[in-house]
């Protein structure tokens, strides 16, 4: 959630995927300041998102917790894969945003394209 008033309306709901790594890039934005040139970001700025411009933002997201019973993840428009322990899950999140039927056995080339 986010309150700027005079520089963005609010009331609306932005549907477009984002990530932590956003955050930072996003504040440097803000304050009108460059990243240092020593460092390159994951993420980017979602400010033009917040004033409504037509932004193209991630064409995918992924992460990795670096520890094997965790797993890593992939989000490609509306779907999202899911490895930890040796196993596969995928999710429509448009249809599941909870997460709660996997779909990875029903559509093996969604998997093997995330």
């Amino acid at each position: 959630m986010v309150s700027w008033p005079g520089e963005f309306r609010g009331g609306r709901v932005i549907d477009t995927p984002i990530i932590s790594f956003d955050i930072l890039p996003t504040v440097l934005d803000v304050l009108n300041e460059s990243p240092p040139e020593t460092k390159d970001f994951d993420g980017k700025s979602i400010l033009p998102l917040f004033k409504g411009k037509d932004h193209p933002h991630h064409n995918v997201l992924y992460w990795d917790t670096g520890d094997e019973k965790m797993g890593w993840a992939v989000r490609k428009g509306n779907w999202k894969l899911i490895g930890k322990r040796q196993k596969l899950e995928l999710y429509d999140l448009n249809k599941d945003s909870s997460e709660a039927t996997d779909l990875a056995k029903r559509y093996p080339e969604i998997v093997n394209s995330l």
